[in-house]
C-alpha cells in the first residue's frame, strides 16, 4: 500500500506504468529484482529471470524510464529509489492468482508451513505471516501459506480440507511464477512477495511486520 503521502504522480505512475492487470508476470520479476537489488542489473539479466526476450525486457525499462521509475547507468538498470519502487509496486499489485486449496491442521502454523515445506522441497514454499516470522521475527504467525510451483498432496493424516473460513493452512498454486525465489533452497518466497502479502492480509500487527520486511529488503531509513 502507498502511504498517505505519496503523491498523486506516484499513484498515477502505479496505474499507468505498472498497472493492476494481471498476466503480464514479466513485469513483475523486472520489478521485483530492481528493487532487491543494490547494484545495476543488465537487460540480458533480467530476461533470463523473467524467462522472456530482451526486446520484451527493455520494453518494460523504457516505460519504467519514462516515468522515472528506474535509471540505466553504464553497467545496467537500477531503480531511482528502491523503497518508493516497493511502495508503489505494493499498491498496483494485482495478486498472485491461480488456484488456492484450504485447509486444517492441529500443528501451528509455523510447523504446518514447514511440513508441507520439507515435504515438497523445490515445490512449495513459504509466504505470509510464516515466511515474515522466518525473514524478520516480528509477531508470532496466526495462519499458514504456501505456494506451490506444481500440484502437490498433503498428508491426509495430518491436513483436512475445509472451507476458507475454517482454514489454517491456504495452499496455492499461482499464476505469478516471479515470486518463487531464486534461490531454490530457500523456505520462502521472494520477500517482496511477503510483503504484498502481509498488506493484503491487513491489520495494524502485519503492517509492522510488512516494514520490517521492506527494511529487510532495501535496508534501514
Amino acid at each position: 500500500m502507498i502511504d498517505e503521502n505519496a503523491s498523486v504522480l506516484d499513484k498515477e505512475r502505479a496505474a499507468a506504468v505498472i498497472g493492476h492487470r494481471r498476466g503480464s508476470w514479466a513485469r513483475w520479476s523486472v520489478l521485483r529484482h530492481l528493487v532487491a537489488s543494490n547494484v545495476p542489473l543488465t537487460q540480458r539479466t533480467l530476461a533470463t529471470w523473467a524467462n522472456v526476450s530482451q526486446p520484451r525486457i527493455s520494453q518494460i525499462l523504457r516505460a519504467l524510464e519514462d516515468s522515472e521509475l528506474v535509471e540505466h547507468r553504464p553497467n545496467g538498470w537500477r531503480a531511482t529509489d528502491r523503497r518508493r519502487l516497493l511502495e508503489i509496486i505494493s499498491d498496483a499489485y494485482p495478486g498472485a492468482g491461480g488456484e488456492r486449496t484450504y485447509w486444517y491442521a492441529l500443528d501451528p502454523p509455523r510447523a504446518q508451513a514447514l511440513l508441507v515445506r520439507h515435504a515438497h522441497p523445490q515445490v512449495a514454499y513459504i509466504g505470509g505471516d510464516v515466511a515474515a516470522d522466518l525473514l524478520a521475527p516480528w509477531r508470532a504467525p496466526t495462519d499458514a501459506l504456501v505456494y506451490a510451483r506444481s500440484d502437490i498432496e498433503l498428508d491426509p493424516e495430518v491436513f483436512v480440507p475445509v472451507a476458507p473460513g475454517a482454514a489454517t493452512l491456504v495452499l496455492v498454486r499461482p499464476a505469478d511464477p516471479s515470486l518463487f525465489p531464486e534461490d531454490a533452497s530457500s523456505d520462502t518466497v521472494d520477500a517482496t512477495q511477503v510483503v504484498f502479502d502481509l498488506l493484503a492480509a491487513g491489520g495494524e500487527d502485519r503492517f509492522e511486520a510488512a516494514a520490517r520486511i521492506t527494511d529487510l529488503i532495501v535496508g534501514s531509513r
